[in-house]
């Protein structure tokens, strides 16, 4: 284990012992396990790829099911010292959960539209209300099988970092949230790596190496969002309401409209308008389908929802400055979106209506732990008008 203790007041610390990527990285996994006390989880693409293969462990396959702790809570334990979750990141979530319940190894083969959580301490599981991140087991060993050709969901999930980098610098300039220096100058130096160059045939791998290292930074710095930008809440809003919709597609969805939000709100200083909470937490509800007394449980902090004239002053103040690296990030982010080609309308695909996609856009903020440029375009009355 790597523990340190951290100028910033925490002690971060890294478990994993193991990472494989290789085209025969699943021949390598079931070579651990042979002769380990080990239960074997998959779901239906986990078990297509074992095509099988017995790998001599007590085997829990789910081919259809829901992410939820109250699934996760279900699951028996089986006297495993290991769990080896093969499938995709719903599995991989409700692989931790189980691993840290029963405080178990952990080895994981994620496949699909895998993200840079799948390889953190942190399960994503529904809690009957939404969509959100649970502290888990950390993954020991790593194993993946890096695709022929680089996969266009993953690919577009990277180029939104940089926004994720510029909501960082909102939070901490204007609303003073500040985090861990070593965090950020990880993110960077990660990023960094991602664009570096490298051969035709590598780059399927190099992009999976990324994702693993910002996994990794998560459970080192004991957090998501840091790495996170506004377009996730959107994302787990949308998910919420389609549960069978993939993840990385709401991302991809999200991504643009915040983007597009923010290239209306940063360039110029905004018109100050009137926020009417009471509206926002109403139509959360309705949305979700709760008592409000439930969303109101959940808000986030007030001073990122009505944020006050001293905040509002500040923006306006920065926003010359803002407005610089906003437009320097978003180049390189549209730099790495122009070789990626997405064929699927996630929208389309899923059945969103336009209101219901105006809503998970505009109520994103209210029940984030993540304070992002949404906050601001909240806070100056913009998102009221989408109610």
């Amino acid at each position: 284990m790597q523990e340190i203790d951290c100028q910033c007041g925490k002690k971060h610390s890294l478990n994993c012992d193991e990472i494989v990527v290789d085209k025969d990285a699943l021949s390598l996994l079931l070579q651990k396990v042979e002769n380990s006390k080990a239960l074997l989880l998959t779901d239906q693409f986990g078990l297509d790829e074992l095509e099988g293969r017995v790998i001599g462990a007590k085997h829990i396959n789910l081919p259809s099911f829901t992410a939820t702790v109250a699934f996760a809570e279900s699951l028996p334990d089986k006297g495993q010292d290991v769990v080896v979750a093969i499938g995709q990141d719903q599995l991989i979530s409700l692989a931790k959960y189980y691993a840290y319940k029963y405080s178990c190894q952990l080895y994981i083969y994620p496949l699909g539209n895998f993200a840079d959580f799948t390889f953190s301490s942190f399960a994503r599981l529904y809690d009957g209300v939404e969509m959100g991140f649970y502290k888990a087991a950390q993954p020991n060993k790593i194993f993946v099988c890096p695709p022929t050709s680089v996969n266009s969901l993953q690919a577009y999930y990277m180029s939104t970092k940089f926004l994720t980098m510029f909501d960082n610098l909102v939070a901490s300039m204007v609303f003073g949230k500040s985090e861990c220096q070593k965090a950020e100058e990880f993110f960077k130096t990660a990023m960094k790596s991602y664009l570096a160059p490298c051969r035709p045939e590598e780059e399927s791998s190099h992009l999976v190496w990324s994702l693993i290292r910002l996994g990794q930074g998560m459970t080192y710095f004991g957090q998501t969002k840091f790495f996170l930008g506004a377009e996730r809440p959107v994302a787990e809003l949308m998910t919420t309401l389609r549960p069978k919709s993939d993840y990385l597609e709401m991302v991809s969805v999200a991504h643009k409209l915040v983007l597009n939000a923010y290239c209306c709100f940063f360039p110029s200083p905004p018109s100050v308008g009137q926020v009417n909470l009471s509206k926002h937490i109403n139509s959360l509800a309705e949305l979700l389908k709760v008592p409000p007394s439930l969303v109101i449980g959940r808000l986030a902090e007030s001073s990122t929802l009505l944020i006050s004239e001293q905040t509002k002053r500040k923006f306006l103040a920065y926003q010359p400055y803002l407005k610089r690296i906003f437009t320097r990030l978003t180049s390189r982010a549209f730099a790495l979106q122009a070789k990626v080609s997405l064929a699927v309308d996630g929208l389309k695909k899923n059945g969103f209506t336009l209101p219901e996609v105006e809503k998970c856009f505009a109520l994103s903020p209210l029940t984030s732990g993540r304070t992002t440029g949404m906050n601001l375009i909240l806070g100056f009355g913009y998102l009221d008008k989408l109610l």
